[in-house]
């Protein structure tokens, strides 16, 4: 299979997260921290003036409208220290996330796209264990039908070696991979409503689901077979 290029580059990867965190260590960001220092110390200063004054006369008004005036400042302050680091890193953040994301999303499609050819190879191998199983029992059938048919004991039938079903459990050298079957119904494979039973009518893949979940292997019209269950640790 053709290798194809990667969207996401490790470079690009570890770029986009260091950038996440240089603000923290910028000289603007130094500056800004000292900044946010002094604004702590003078807003906890106004703030204890405000505690202690009331405005109950003309002084105490023109007081209290001062430190209105100082608080007022402290708070636009913050909320714009607050902007200068929060803003680079939610920035950041986004990149980041879409990094992540679109890396996630290509292991994904060849993930998907293993696990359906481990699926498909592990249903041949069970099919042709049951075909060769089925085909030797009829050799058996046949023997026995013609012995009786001419008086005589059924005499013994050479079968070719068994075909070993696929094992269900492989180990690898970075985990485990189980297989097993589950039966499933084939809505993609198409429905023909003229013999699909009156209450499977709705069509909800939901309620056909739990029907095949529950043993329902047959419904008239809608495709249902033995697929390969893959169980990844």
């Amino acid at each position: 299979m053709a290798k194809k290029a990667l969207a996401v580059k490790e470079s690009q990867a570890v770029s986009t997260i260091k950038s996440a965190y240089t603000i923290a260590l910028s000289p603007a960001a130094l500056l800004k921290i000292e900044e946010m220092k002094e604004l702590v110390e003078y807003a906890n200063e106004q703030t204890n003036l405000a505690l202690d004054i009331s405005i109950n006369s003309p002084e105490s008004d023109l007081d209290g409208k001062n430190l209105l005036v100082n608080l007022r400042k402290c708070r636009k302050t913050a909320e714009e220290l607050q902007k200068f680091f929060t803003s680079p890193l939610e920035a950041s953040k986004k990149t980041v996330i879409a990094t992540f994301k679109t890396l996630g999303a290509e292991a994904a499609e060849q993930e998907q796209r293993l696990a359906k050819e481990a699926g498909d190879f592990y249903m041949k191998g069970v099919e042709e264990a049951r075909e060769a199983s089925a085909k030797a029992q009829r050799a058996i059938d046949e023997a026995a039908t013609k012995a009786r048919k001419l008086g005589q004991a059924p005499k013994p039938v050479f079968q070719a070696p068994a075909v070993l079903t696929p094992e269900k459990t492989q180990t690898t050298e970075n985990g485990s991979v189980g297989m097993g079957t589950e039966w499933k119904a084939q809505f993609h494979e198409g429905v023909n409503l003229e013999m699909v039973p009156r209450q499977y009518l709705v069509l909800s893949e939901s309620l056909v689901r739990a029907a095949v979940a529950s043993g329902v292997h047959i419904i008239p019209g809608i495709s249902i077979r033995e697929v390969a269950k893959l169980a990844v640790r």
